[in-house]
């Protein structure tokens, strides 16, 4: 059972970072450079959780998941997440996943790895993973991922 339990964590961290992976060629500017924003911003609800996404970012319409359904085990969760670029290339993604009949636990998202962190009023765990950096955390029993290529993006997204 807890060899299924990491398969399963680790199938999600693996769909967040496609999704953004998916979303642009990485543009190492950001590295470097400021790529959040101060400017005007848009309102995201996915699963009934509200995101603020900077304007200067569009949705990817050829990556998003609606309703995709995966069972590990005898674990069902289905996945509802969008990915937004810029013209800069720099991208960021956004996954809440539904476990059916069950809230997520704080051992579920510690298992998702990273350090634990609290952005802006929700404590999760935070790691670097590649090019981009991730912010696991649960809300209405759900499992929240936010993934950017820029860390500053994680906290307003969230907010």
């Amino acid at each position: 059972m807890q060899k299924r339990k990491f398969l399963f964590i680790g199938l999600i961290a693996l769909f967040a970072i496609l999704i953004v992976g998916s979303a642009s060629a990485f543009d190492l500017s950001s590295l470097f450079g400021d790529s959040s924003s101060n400017g005007p911003t848009e309102q995201v609800t996915i699963e009934g959780i509200n995101f603020t996404v900077p304007e200067e970012y569009t949705k990817n319409p050829k990556s998003f998941l609606n309703n995709v359904t995966t069972k590990v085990g005898s674990v069902s969760y289905t996945m509802n997440g969008q990915s937004f670029e810029n013209e800069k290339g720099d991208a960021l993604a956004i996954v809440v996943s539904d476990y059916d009949g069950v809230n997520v636990t704080e051992q579920a998202v510690k298992e998702t790895g990273g350090t634990k962190k609290t952005i802006s009023g929700h404590d999760g765990y935070f790691k670097k993973d590649g090019d981009f950096y991730v912010f696991s955390y649960i809300e209405k029993g759900d499992l929240v991922t936010v993934s950017a290529s820029d860390e500053k993006l994680i906290e307003p997204i969230i907010a």
